[in-house]
């Protein structure tokens, strides 16, 4: 049969007409990560522990420390419209907004 759909409710934040940002919780046991929903793509990445320090101040994913990560074995590379790029590892893990997982 068809499943129905949850709802949750967490505020978004509107910053300057320019990003939408919010909160979900990553891995098992579960950590918090600030991020931007990027309503022009469909991915989502976190800084890693090989982020070096232009991810400082940040949250930072450690698949290692999660025992519901799965490592996909691959790699990406994302290049945007400003011309900035986004390297890393692709995972799999436990991801829940607004309280659905």
């Amino acid at each position: 049969g068809a499943q129905k759909r949850g709802s949750g409710g967490d505020a978004l934040t509107d910053a300057n007409s320019q990003l939408w940002y919010g909160t979900i919780s990553v891995g098992t046991p579960a950590n918090t990560y600030t991020v931007d929903f990027d309503t022009g793509s469909s991915d989502l990445f976190l800084p890693g522990p090989n982020c070096g320090s232009t991810c400082s101040g940040h949250a930072v994913y450690n698949p290692s420390s999660s025992s519901t990560s799965k490592d996909l074995g691959k790699t990406f590379s994302l290049l945007y419209g400003d011309d900035s790029t986004v390297t890393g590892e692709q995972y799999t893990d436990t991801l829940s907004i607004s309280g659905l997982t």
